[in-house]
């Protein structure tokens, strides 16, 4: 069923590195290797702006209820309504802060999943790694290694995203500044903060969401086209845009739900001492505590309820952003890695 899907990186830097050229092989494996960096990177930084101002509402509500307020719009707790404020209050450009960093941070940390994810998959389906292990398995594998590395080395551009999306006194001017001011402030380890949990809950979201987006790219691309379709050796990853829409979509939706608690607590930990405020977290665990005694506090009817509630503050335009964001950038990465401009193709 999978081994057609599976091996379609392989074929594709197989066709790529086996064209006449004076350029050593061993060379032209490492250009392909680029050229999924600058693909990947380059389709989730467009995927980014599309989405950009459902990403900045997402992250206004994750920091509902710290103290010190970090921003104007703290109490607004329904996604229209802070729209409305934000739209009043700073204008249409505001949907927008902090987007120049998040595309930097999305282009290095994405660029860098890729380019390893694919890499790890061509030793898997070259018999490289003798694992034994199912295709799905691989394809989680190896987007775990690449989303480790990818999110070690983009981590200073989160924590500088962050602070320029969720301030509204324009504190933060740019990235150089915020990185400038962040050191000042705060000294380098500043720009590690929140390290820890982003790890644990950047790393495994990208690497189901890679899984997922080959299950459910496999399962729709089967019932469509049945054993006729397997046999007949066709590409199933980028003939066909609709399937590719469609299993992003559902990969981003599923893999965000499942891990958004972690990315709220993330969140709050990089506005952590944040424009010279004093700490409110002493670290994630101390985060997550307070997070759940706040939510108890707001709701004392339904007192547990309401704590694992305010781990999802943010959730519904975090699934409407996730679901073509996810879909476009699978979809422009594919685009992307099929153009005939490229150097030696």
């Amino acid at each position: 069923m999978h081994s057609m899907e599976q091996a379609v990186p392989a074929q594709r830097a197989a066709q790529y590195t086996s064209k006449k050229s004076p350029i050593p092989h061993g060379v032209r494996r490492r250009l392909f290797g680029f050229k999924e960096f600058l693909a990947g990177g380059a389709a989730s930084g467009f995927a980014k702006t599309c989405v950009a101002p459902l990403s900045r509402v997402t992250a206004l509500m994750q920091v509902q209820g710290m103290v010190p307020a970090y921003h104007q719009h703290m109490g607004v707790r329904n996604a229209m309504t802070l729209c409305k404020h934000v739209y009043l209050s700073e204008g249409v450009s505001a949907f927008w802060r902090g987007n120049s960093a998040t595309v930097t941070q999305r282009f290095f940390m994405s660029g860098t999943t890729f380019s390893i994810s694919g890499v790890c998959k061509r030793h898997f389906e070259l018999g490289s790694v003798n694992s034994g292990c199912s295709p799905w398995t691989c394809s989680f594998l190896s987007a775990l290694a690449g989303a480790s590395v990818g999110v070690v080395v983009a981590q200073p551009l989160d924590v500088v995203k962050t602070r320029l999306m969720t301030q509204d006194r324009r504190i933060y001017k740019n990235i150089v500044g915020t990185v400038q001011r962040i050191i000042a402030d705060e000294g380098a380890s500043g720009l590690c903060k929140g390290l820890g949990v982003n790890v644990f809950s950047t790393v495994p979201t990208i690497a189901v969401n890679f899984m997922l987006y080959d299950v459910f790219r496999d399962l729709i691309s089967d019932r469509k086209h049945g054993e006729a379709h397997k046999n007949t050796g066709a590409r199933r990853d980028g003939g066909d845009l609709v399937y590719m829409l469609i299993s992003g979509a559902a990969a981003g939706i599923c893999s965000s739900v499942l891990f958004f608690p972690l990315d709220l607590v993330k969140r709050r930990m990089h506005l952590v001492g944040a424009q010279g405020c004093k700490a409110v977290y002493s670290s994630p665990v101390d985060a997550a505590f307070q997070i759940f005694r706040m939510g108890k506090a707001e709701s004392p009817s339904w007192p547990s309820f309401g704590g694992l509630r305010e781990f999802y503050r943010g959730l519904v335009p975090e699934v409407i952003k996730v679901a073509p964001g996810v879909a476009i950038m699978f979809a422009m990465n594919e685009y992307f890695l099929d153009l005939r401009f490229w150097p030696l193709d």
